[in-house]
């Protein structure tokens, strides 16, 4: 998740390649957007999505293909007619599992009113590009949980898009510290199973930045909610002692 916000040596300049890792179509998609590679990644996709599904395990491969499509799109293209498009391939939704139709219908109303909105992160400011992601985030449920959100992805990855961008344009903005809180609002919700989620560090950043205020106690107040979320088993809460020991090191910084 992390090369697909920020920018780094391509996996060709590493000196690998999807040849060499003999992957399948999916795997190779999931590499190339790893890799900073993200019209190749959105191109297998697109082949993937294009295929009807033969049985349900290619049907739920490909509900996963749409999603990761989409994540991915957003996050980096900003293009909201490359959404539907994608959106396009599976509209009847008939192979799909019915909770992947479900969420298909939801990304295109987002997409479509995204449309509408005529909003071009390209063009933006700083502190637009965090006044629109910060509206965003606290008009979708995720403010209010730490439970992934399906439903809500493409206004959520739009979320995360704009609020790197607009760190990336003013590292030291006044606003930092409650983008990074932000960021890790949209990162935990529109969580991508196979990619690296980086919302603790964005909350742990966020307190030793700001040591001692209310901002900091927030960001550990919502860490330790994603934690208790993490560690809870059919009913139970096992925090492990290190991670309990780590948390309360951050709350001291941040009261």
């Amino acid at each position: 998740a992390c090369h697909t916000r920020s920018t780094g040596p391509s996996a060709a300049e590493l000196g690998v390649t999807a040849e060499r890792l003999e992957l399948t179509l999916a795997e190779r998609a999931s590499f190339f957007a790893a890799a900073h590679q993200v019209d190749a990644a959105l191109e297998l996709w697109h082949v993937q999505l294009a295929k009807p599904p033969q049985n349900l395990l290619e049907a739920y491969d490909q509900a996963l293909a749409l999603r990761a499509a989409v994540g991915v799109a957003v996050r980096t293209k900003d293009d909201p007619q490359l959404v539907l498009t994608l959106l396009e391939r599976v509209k009847n939704g008939a192979n799909l599992p019915p909770y992947a139709r479900l969420q298909a219908a939801a990304w295109v109303k987002q997409a479509t009113a995204w449309k509408g909105e005529r909003f071009s992160a390209a063009s933006q400011p700083a502190g637009a590009l965090f006044a629109r992601a910060k509206a965003l985030v606290e008009a979708s449920p995720a403010s209010r949980s730490v439970a992934p959100d399906d439903e809500h992805l493409v206004e959520l990855q739009r979320a995360a898009g704009y609020l790197n961008r607009a760190l990336a344009l003013e590292p030291a903005a006044k606003w930092r510290g409650e983008a990074l809180y932000l960021l890790a609002v949209a990162s935990v919700a529109a969580l991508d199973p196979e990619l690296w989620q980086l919302d603790e560090l964005y909350l742990e950043a966020c307190v030793h930045e700001n040591a001692h205020s209310r901002l900091a106690v927030r960001c550990v107040d919502r860490l330790a909610d994603q934690t208790l979320y993490r560690h809870t088993f059919a009913g139970v809460a096992n925090v492990p002692v290190e991670v309990g020991s780590r948390l309360g090191n951050l709350r001291a910084l941040a009261q």
